[in-house]
C-alpha cells in the first residue's frame, strides 16, 4: 500500500507541465503576463515589466551557468588533488597495505549513509 501511494506521488510530481526547463525570455514573459493580469497592468507598464524581468533572467540564467562552470572545475581539482593523494599513500605503503585500504575505502562506499545510527535530536525539554 505504501508503495503505491509513493509510486503515485512521484509519477504525479513527474508529470507536472510547469516544471519543465524554460528558457530564460519564456520565464521572463510568463512572469510578466501573470503580474500584468493579477495588477491590471496597462501596455507601457506591462513593456516596462517584461524588459525588466527579461534582464532579470537572463543575469539569473548567467549566474547558473557561471555556477556550473565553477563547480565542474572545482570537481576536477578535487579529482586531482585525490589522484595525488592515492599516488603518495601508494608509496608509503606496502602493496598488501594499499591493497587493503583500498578494500575498506571500497567497503565504507558500500555501506552508504543510511545504515549509521541515526543522531540523537535535540529537544528543549533535554
Amino acid at each position: 500500500m505504501a508503495a503505491l501511494v509513493i509510486a503515485a506521488a512521484g509519477s504525479a510530481f513527474a508529470q507536472r507541465p510547469d516544471m519543465k526547463k524554460m528558457d530564460p525570455k519564456e520565464r521572463a514573459e510568463k512572469m510578466s503576463q501573470r503580474l500584468k493580469s493579477d495588477l491590471s497592468l496597462d501596455e507601457d507598464q506591462y513593456a516596462q515589466v517584461l524588459a525588466l524581468n527579461t534582464a532579470n533572467a537572463e543575469k539569473l540564467e548567467e549566474k547558473k551557468e557561471a555556477k556550473k562552470e565553477e563547480m565542474k572545475e572545482n570537481r576536477e581539482a578535487m579529482k586531482l588533488e585525490r589522484e595525488e593523494y592515492n599516488a603518495n599513500l601508494k608509496e608509503i605503503l606496502t602493496k598488501d597495505q594499499y591493497i587493503k585500504f583500498l578494500e575498506m575505502r571500497n567497503d565504507r562506499k558500500g555501506e552508504g549513509r543510511r545504515k549509521h545510527a541515526p543522531r540523537k535530536r535535540m529537544n528543549k525539554e533535554d
